[in-house]
């Protein structure tokens, strides 16, 4: 046998390599652009996904700077039920006002009455509050005279067809807390200018008085049973107050 010289050793283990699948062939420019295709479709989704990610970054940042402007805007706040509020750095036009007939006042009723009204206010809502001196009564003057006395004097501080009168009645109407939110929500939509809660003094309201809530207003009771005017008062502020809280969504109210 004949002995190879070193390039016929090459060509040799070269064609054996080639037979056995060792050597790479070369890339062919179709597979290339094929591979190349392949690619472009797989980063297509990632473009995508950073796109999305820039989007909820931007977002991150410009929830919280949206949110500031719109606490100095006028832009009223959708309420429960559809009514609307003004935002916390406003006073809203709509107002609450409690009228009391009586003469006496104890401490820790008016820290109590203090506390919800501070509460209440916080929503934006006015709150006025006004104690009227009780007519005189028996002997000197009958129950029935001294009811359409303090009947007149109340009815004077009304404006018939801007506010709205309710009246605080043991023989009035019964309503839940819900029941109670919605009337007030009702009568903000309707244009009301306030809604007058009176307590009536010792003998009760007069019948001019009932004749007009039963027109331009309410009765309402807080109960079948009959509370001195000051716990009276103590529980409708909290009921204003539960109301708002409703309207809100406010976890007060369980």
């Amino acid at each position: 046998m004949e002995a190879l010289g070193f390039g016929d050793q090459q060509k040799c283990g070269k064609r054996f390599s080639a037979h056995c699948g060792l050597l790479a062939k070369p890339r062919t420019n179709a597979v290339s652009t094929q591979r190349k295709q392949i690619g472009k479709q797989m980063l297509l989704p990632l473009r995508g996904y950073s796109l999305i990610l820039l989007v909820s970054m931007f977002g991150v940042i410009l929830c919280p700077i949206k949110g500031f402007v719109q606490s100095t805007s006028s832009t009223p706040m959708l309420l429960r039920g559809g009514g609307r509020s003004r935002t916390a750095t406003e006073t809203s036009a709509f107002k609450f006002r409690v009228i009391t007939i009586s003469q006496t006042k104890e401490k820790w009723c008016e820290e109590a009455c203090k506390e919800y009204a501070s509460r209440i206010k916080k929503f934006g809502v006015d709150l006025e509050e006004t104690t009227l001196k009780p007519a005189i009564g028996p002997p000197k003057q009958t129950e029935e005279q001294q009811k359409d006395e303090e009947g007149k004097t109340l009815l004077s501080r009304l404006d018939i067809g801007k506010d709205r009168l309710v009246l605080l009645d043991e023989r009035g109407e019964l309503l839940t807390s819900h029941e109670f939110a919605d009337y007030i929500q009702r009568c903000a939509d309707q244009g009301d200018r306030s809604v007058t809660f009176a307590i009536g003094g010792a003998s009760g309201h007069s019948e001019d008085v009932r004749a007009t809530a039963k027109k331009a207003g309410r009765i309402l009771s807080l109960g079948k049973m009959v509370l001195n005017h000051q716990i009276a008062r103590v529980v409708l502020l909290e009921q204003i107050y539960r109301a708002l809280t409703i309207q809100r969504g406010i976890p007060y109210h369980k």
